[in-house]
């Protein structure tokens, strides 16, 4: 749709979605550069309103800074720096679950998450073995699971799968869903109301 008005809720709140800040291609990663995605800065952003985080400059980590990689076991594994072995987990999820509870007032509708990272990947980042085995690709990034466990119905998709265009549709019905369903919890229960949102 390009109707604008559309991409409000029923209660005229704006659609707020959280966003992996180099995405907008703000100069966050750890080379100094970004990875703008052109479906959420030029398609998307119109119409929503982006809440952006980024994990490892918001723990302290700044910009220029040393690549970190997941290591140890996919279930709890270690952020640690590729070539010092700076151990970055502790405050890396001590960060992550204070800022979960912040994003909890932001109103959110849905999240997309920088593919890959290791602490924005939302699925298949890759764990490198203790003792410099073959990785992986069973891991999370240690920001996005304090996302989904504390947000489980939340939608959140990672940029590279918004490509496809069968999983953008459904993650934008989901978003536009999601923000239906939290107006109808906003207002009085009633049967009728119920109706009209299914």
């Amino acid at each position: 749709t390009t109707d604008r008005a559309a991409w409000r809720g029923d209660s005229g709140a704006p659609i707020r979605i959280g966003i992996s800040t180099c995405l907008l291609g703000e100069k966050v990663r750890f080379d100094g550069g970004h990875k703008r995605d052109a479906f959420v800065t030029v398609q998307l952003a119109p119409y929503v309103e982006y809440v952006p985080v980024c994990p490892e400059v918001e723990v302290g980590m700044g910009i220029p800074r040393e690549t970190v990689h997941l290591t140890g076991d996919p279930d709890a594994p270690r952020m640690v720096g590729t070539k010092t072995g700076a151990d970055h987990t502790a405050a890396m999820n001590a960060y992550a679950h204070r800022r979960v509870r912040e994003l909890a007032a932001e109103d959110l509708c849905g999240y997309v998450l920088k593919k890959n990272s290791p602490s924005c990947g939302m699925e298949r980042v890759r764990i490198h073995g203790e003792k410099g085995g073959a990785p992986s690709r069973a891991g999370r990034g240690l920001f996005a699971a304090a996302l989904l466990e504390a947000f489980p119905l939340l939608p959140v998709e990672e940029e590279g799968r918004l490509n496809d265009p069968v999983l953008r549709e459904n993650f934008i019905e989901r978003v536009f869903a999601y923000r239906r369903w939290k107006d109808f919890l906003a207002e009085r229960y009633s049967v009728g109301r119920l109706v009209a949102f299914h």
